[in-house]
This record gives structure tokens, C-alpha cells and sequence, in this order.
């Protein structure tokens, strides 16, 4: 086997992360010499950029701050799933007090009008007023409780975007 047939073997060892301490030093004394074919000289130069990667140094304190970095950013993570929580449960409550609304109101109209049964109204122009008044305050209550089932709706779409701005 010649010289250039071994350097390919242990090249593909190396590149593979097979290759002994001898065959590395093999390898940097051939990179080393003059006589490098010219399909090899990409390989000398990126063999001799991996060999030295022993002499690069890491600044002190770098660990601690990507560990501060990672601890923030999970921090951040909590953040948002509570406040994706908090948008959830404001979102459900306000849908539970829209439908508590709907049918104390309805509870109420019934109430209304049993009682007006009871006590046989005369005047029907009364009757009239009376049950556009109770039908008016159950469309206010339902529009209350859809504007707050619409606000809740904005903020959740708000904190999506948000999220989704960070993580995409």
C-alpha cells in the first residue's frame, strides 16, 4: 500500500472518528511535508483546522452565562404557558358567566311572566312594554357576556401571536 493509499484510509478513519493517536500523528507528518497531492490539500486544510482545536480557549464564565440563558428563557416559558393558562381560564369563566346571565335572565322572564299571568294585566300596551323590557335585558346581559367572551377572544389571539413571533 502507498503513502497516499494509507493517508486516504486514514483519513476516512479520522473523518469517521476511528483513527488512533499514531495514525493522527501520521497523518499531521504527511499534511506537514511538501509533497501533497492536490485532491488531498482540501483535506490537509481541514485536517490541520480540526488538530489544533485543542488550542482554542474558552473565555471563563461562558458556562454560567448560556446556564443564566437557558434558566431565563425557561423562566420566559413558564411565563407564557401561565399566562396562556390565565387567557383560558378568563376565556372559560367569561363564557360560564354569559351562560349564568342567559339563564338567570330567562329565570327571570319565566318569573315575569307567571307573575303577570297571575295577576291578569288589562292593558296589553302594559304586557308589551313589559316584555320588551325583560327581552332587552336579557340581549344587554348576552352582549355583555359576549363582549367579554370577545375581549378574552383578542387577548388570547394577542398571546398566540406573541408566542408564535418567538418561537417561529
Amino acid at each position: 500500500m502507498n503513502r497516499i493509499d494509507e493517508t486516504k484510509k486514514f483519513l476516512k478513519s479520522f473523518y469517521e472518528g476511528t483513527t488512533t493517536e499514531e495514525q493522527e500523528d501520521k497523518l499531521l507528518h504527511f499534511f506537514q511535508s511538501d509533497a501533497i497531492p492536490p485532491e488531498l490539500r482540501m483535506d490537509k486544510d481541514l485536517f490541520l483546522q480540526m488538530r489544533q482545536r485543542n488550542k482554542i480557549e474558552v473565555p471563563s464564565g461562558l458556562e454560567n452565562k448560556i446556564s443564566d440563558l437557558i434558566d431565563a428563557e425557561n423562566k420566559k416559558e413558564k411565563m407564557r404557558l401561565a399566562k396562556k393558562r390565565k387567557t383560558f381560564y378568563l376565556c372559560f369563566g367569561s363564557i360560564a358567566a354569559g351562560l349564568l346571565i342567559i339563564i338567570s335572565s330567562i329565570g327571570f322572564f319565566y318569573k315575569q311572566q307567571n307573575e303577570m299571568s297571575q295577576h291578569t294585566l288589562k292593558n296589553s300596551i302594559v304586557a308589551q312594554a313589559e316584555a320588551r323590557k325583560a327581552l332587552l335585558l336579557v340581549s344587554s346581559n348576552l352582549n355583555f357576556g359576549m363582549n367579554q367572551l370577545t375581549k378574552a377572544q383578542k387577548k388570547l389571539d394577542k398571546t398566540n401571536r406573541i408566542i408564535n413571533k418567538h418561537i417561529y
